[in-house]
């Protein structure tokens, strides 16, 4: 999830400094750090649910 979350902010900064997307009216200022924090906090959140699932399934050594 955090790698594709990197990959799709790397595309669409590049995107917007060569100037290929269209100027819209309302855009998300800093829209590839907020892809990339987005997608470290799900990636974080799903590896601690993934931690308490292993340690209630009794399975964190294996």
């Amino acid at each position: 999830m955090l790698q594709a979350g990197v990959c799709i902010a790397i595309f669409q900064y590049t995107a917007e400094a060569q100037n290929w997307l269209p100027a819209k009216g309302h855009q998300l200022p800093f829209f590839a750090l907020h892809i990339m924090v987005v997608s470290f906090i799900v990636s974080e959140a799903v590896n601690y649910i993934m931690q308490l699932v292993k340690g209630r399934m009794s399975a964190v050594y294996g």
